[in-house]
């Protein structure tokens, strides 16, 4: 008579293999897929909201609604996202989208682990920075003696992002000032380059900017080359500031943001 044994061991095996078959992979997800406003974030911000685009986040069932209130207690739908050892505030969740809220009490770091948890699966850790965002810029390299020469600024999500041209010409830079320096000596503005004539009054947005003129291709970017002369290869400084004010203007204004003095070259 043949024992049920070896049948029941077979059927508990084959069960087990589908259940490992049928397991969803852990959460995935690029730096790319993390994205605060338009695009992607730079850094993680006490208190802002962030979003997290990716597979296998949630739940393959409906997506977890917010509450009346618009937050999360524990780990709805089995998720958490981590940053470094801190949970972080969940607002929604599902398989592809989770949106959070930054704690305010996680502390400053240049690389913290962003994690996604589901069910036990862990995502693969993402290095993010965290802490205010600070305005950063750097010249396009390489730059050449006589040639166009490109700033990019990146500014703090709350400043939105540079569109040039500007209402008051080539060399009208609006509420962005950028400084020059070789070997400690300011460089001089190129004749006729003042960027804030006193004859001009504004109506509408102050700092200039037309906006919707920009080609997408120099969003975020400055003509360097149309406010100074950089006919002497070698190396120099650059810092970025941007006033309240058109660069300028008759009377003196603070700044909003600013950033450190950069070094980059100038090629033969």
């Amino acid at each position: 008579m043949t024992s049920p044994r070896p049948v029941a061991v077979l059927l508990s095996g084959l069960c087990l293999q589908a259940v490992v078959w049928s397991a969803d992979p852990p959460p995935q997800f690029t730096p790319e897929g993390v994205v605060r406003g338009p695009g992607a974030a730079r850094r993680l911000v006490p208190g802002t909201n962030v979003s997290i685009y990716g597979s296998y986040l949630g739940s393959r069932s409906s997506g977890c609604a917010a509450t009346p209130g618009g937050l999360y207690a524990g780990n709805p739908c089995d998720t958490q996202v981590l940053i470094g050892d801190k949970a972080a505030i969940l607002l929604f969740v599902s398989p592809k989208q989770i949106n959070f809220k930054v704690p305010l009490d996680v502390p400053p770091s240049d690389a913290v682990d962003l994690r996604v948890v589901y069910r036990g699966q862990v995502s693969i850790p993402l290095k993010m920075q965290v802490g205010p965002e600070r305005v950063t810029i750097s010249v396009n390299q390489p730059a050449y003696a006589g040639m166009p020469v490109w700033l990019k600024v990146e500014l703090p999500f709350e400043y939105g992002a540079i569109h040039y041209p500007y209402i008051l010409g080539l060399a009208g830079f609006g509420c962005n000032e950028v400084e020059v320096r070789k070997d400690g000596d300011s460089l001089p503005l190129k004749p006729g380059s003042e960027q804030m004539p006193s004859s001009v009054a504004f109506v509408g947005n102050i700092c200039g900017s037309s906006g919707i003129a920009s080609r997408p291709d120099i969003v975020g970017r400055l003509p360097l080359h149309v406010l100074y002369d950089f006919g002497t290869p070698g190396q120099y400084e650059i810092r970025y500031t941007l006033r309240s004010e058109p660069f300028g203007a008759l009377q003196p204004t603070g700044f909003k943001t600013r950033s450190e003095w950069t070094p980059f070259e100038i090629l033969p």
